[in-house]
């Protein structure tokens, strides 16, 4: 008889059980290596994540000594007679270790060159705690 278009005959030999087997088989494999490189993609990324917010709690602990308040800053205008040392006096507090830190901060702050020129009338930001 002639063939049906659109009909398969099955090669002989061969059944669909055999052959399901070993794709299913090589499914697995491949799903376990996706879910094993999975697995250490998490873990690198959530020891990545620990050790730098640890790194970054120890750096913040060694510098600031703001014994648990908050750090504002104000513009204050300059008067004529002040200097960095008066205005270090008004506004410094214990969390500065001494005038000299405050003045550099300020110094920093501002973009000022290292002799700390100030000009009477200009602004200086300047911080201060509360």
């Amino acid at each position: 008889m002639g063939s049906r278009k659109g009909s398969r005959r099955k090669p002989a030999g061969r059944t669909c059980g055999s052959n399901h087997g070993k794709r299913f088989r090589n499914i697995h494999r491949a799903g376990e290596k996706c879910l094993s490189f999975i697995l250490v993609l998490m873990t690198v990324l959530t020891i990545g994540i620990l050790f730098g917010s640890l790194t970054t709690s120890f750096a913040r602990s060694g510098e600031n000594r703001d014994f648990g308040r908050t750090k504002y800053y104000t513009s204050i205008q300059i008067m004529a007679g002040d200097s960095l040392e008066t205005i270090a006096s008004r506004y410094i507090t214990p969390e500065y270790e001494n005038y000299r830190e405050y003045e550099d901060e300020v110094i920093q702050i501002n973009h000022l060159s290292h002799e700390g020129t100030i000009h009477p009338g200009c602004y200086l930001a300047v911080p201060y705690y509360r």
